[in-house]
């Protein structure tokens, strides 16, 4: 057996489809077919079951996908030691971003990185904070960025805060909010809590809310067009110069800020390419108004 059977028993695992899996593989039904064929005579064993849903991995197949995903994992772990043990900077640097910052911020410090150390690639991996934050502390990412402090993370750093506003196309009257269309967008349960938290010290009837969309960008665009109001940070909120805003604070006083964090793991720091990043986020300079945001740091 070879890497490539490896391969196969994890993504077969994963995909629970023979079809998928070829497909994932990019290598035909037939020659797959014949791959788990040659394995299960390797091994003496049946690999999985046919069901309507799919197929069903056996308890032997369970197991050798199992040591598929470790002795992949231990290539993986071995390779980027050996990377990292070499003068010039070269590997694949794992990332971890919410869609907002894949959006609004990653572009730019991904390019800049890039010019500089053309030899590092990138893997990038969107999701919700929480699930960035799980991968990373897995191991499965060298670095996230997300937007939920409340997360667990061995080390997080604060790159850039945000302010957060009601925002809308007409004027706001704060006092009749919850009898205006509210358009909501999808982000951690954590996060929800929060913005849940200030709503109810301020108001005693839930929001009305016309429309949920996934991504603070579609938000911004159907609070542009005049289709309700919405809770939107300081960044979306700069690049829509024709809507009134109105900034929201907590309950003592302070300003409802967002942050965006930079994590990673003390392992992340052990890969030269890695650690190089980590040192060249933390310094970065976008040269637009997301400098205004920065947090001031030693």
């Amino acid at each position: 057996m070879d890497e490539k059977d490896w391969l196969i028993l994890k993504t077969l695992q994963e995909k629970k489809s023979i079809t998928k899996t070829a497909a994932t593989m990019f290598i035909s039904q037939p020659a797959l077919s014949k791959r788990l064929q040659q394995i299960e005579e390797r091994f003496g064993v049946t690999l999985a079951m046919r069901s309507k849903t799919g197929i069903k991995l056996t308890s032997e197949g369970d197991y050798l996908a199992a040591c598929a995903c470790e002795l992949l994992e231990k290539v993986r772990s071995m390779d980027e030691s050996i990377r990292g043990m070499r003068d010039d900077l070269q590997g694949t640097l794992r990332i971890g971003a919410t869609h907002f910052i894949t959006r609004y911020i990653l572009p730019d410090i991904l390019m800049r990185f890039k010019e500089l150390h053309p030899q590092v690639e990138f893997h990038l991996v969107g999701g919700w904070s929480s699930d960035i934050s799980r991968m990373a502390l897995a191991g499965d990412l060298h670095v996230g960025f997300i937007r939920n402090e409340s997360v667990k993370a061995e080390n997080k750093l604060a790159l850039i805060r945000e302010r957060t506003y009601v925002c809308s196309r007409k004027p706001i009257n704060m006092t009749r909010l919850p009898e205006e269309p509210q358009i909501a967008h999808r982000t951690d349960s954590l996060v929800r809590a929060k913005l849940n938290a200030w709503w109810n010290d301020n108001y005693s009837i839930p929001p009305r809310v016309s429309m949920e969309v996934d991504q603070v960008s579609t938000c911004a665009e159907m609070v542009a067009r005049g289709l309700g109001y919405g809770i939107l940070s300081e960044l979306p909120v700069s690049q829509m110069p024709d809507v009134h805003k109105h900034e929201i604070f907590h309950k003592n006083g302070e300003p409802y800020f967002r942050y965006v964090w930079l994590t990673y793991s003390n392992a992340a720091r052990q890969l030269k390419f890695a650690d190089r990043f980590i040192d060249f986020v933390a310094a970065f300079e976008f040269g637009n108004e997301l400098d205004a945001l920065r947090v001031d740091r030693p």
